[in-house]
């Protein structure tokens, strides 16, 4: 790809990032983004991305790269511990995400996400097929690994719950912090992204009840 290509692209998709977490995937244009990216040519966003959903694929897959590295960077760590714990995975899930929180165009990532989380347009945001999300099979390995075998339609919605708090939850907790709301004492990041460890820790680890049995046995 032309050095030109290139930067014309991270562009388009770095004021296509903040116009979409700010003002709603819904409620942008592509015409509006052209602008704002200071593109003369009215098809240039079309011309490399082809149209919206492209070009939101392009933004998730971007922040997605970095999620799947900083994910098996934790996991190649896994591989030289004789075992692996519920805390483990349920950091091995929740640090790669809340690094986004750091990053360029990273919280806007996750505020889009959140909009479209389980939306079929967007299929490896959708229930069908949200085990993508989890970089790759390395993480479900370790969950076996780690004793965590629950009943197939308890893990599918543990991850639903799972993948919704994350996103809701860290992009509610990025939006109070930004806008200068007072949080109670005591709470920073390093607390609130350890508590959302410790509940997807819980959340992999508790066994379901009797009443919960019953249900899965009918």
């Amino acid at each position: 790809m032309r050095q030109d290509t290139a930067a014309t692209k991270a562009r388009i998709i770095a004021i296509a990032e903040k116009l979409f977490a700010t003002k709603g995937v819904e409620n942008v244009t592509l015409t509006e983004i052209n602008h704002k990216a200071g593109q003369k040519n009215r098809s240039a966003l079309q011309y490399h991305f082809g149209g919206k959903k492209e070009l939101i694929e392009a933004i998730i897959h971007k922040h997605l790269f970095c999620i799947d590295e900083d994910r098996n960077k934790m996991l190649d760590e896994f591989e030289k511990q004789r075992s692996v714990s519920g805390k483990d995975i349920a950091r091995a899930i929740v640090i790669p995400l809340a690094n986004r929180l750091s990053a360029k165009g990273g919280l806007s990532y996750i505020r889009i996400t959140a909009q479209l989380f389980g939306d079929r347009k967007f299929p490896y945001l959708h229930q069908d097929d949200i085990a993508n999300h989890f970089s790759s099979e390395r993480l479900w390995k370790f969950m076996r690994k780690a004793g965590l075998e629950l009943p197939e339609p308890l893990l599918f919605t543990r991850t639903v719950v799972i993948l919704s708090t994350l996103f809701n939850g860290l992009a509610n907790y990025a939006q109070i912090s930004e806008f200068g709301k007072k949080l109670p004492a005591g709470v920073n990041n390093d607390l609130f992204i350890q508590d959302l460890v410790e509940s997807v820790e819980a959340l992999l680890t508790k066994q379901p009840s009797a009443e919960l049995r019953e249900l899965l046995e009918h």
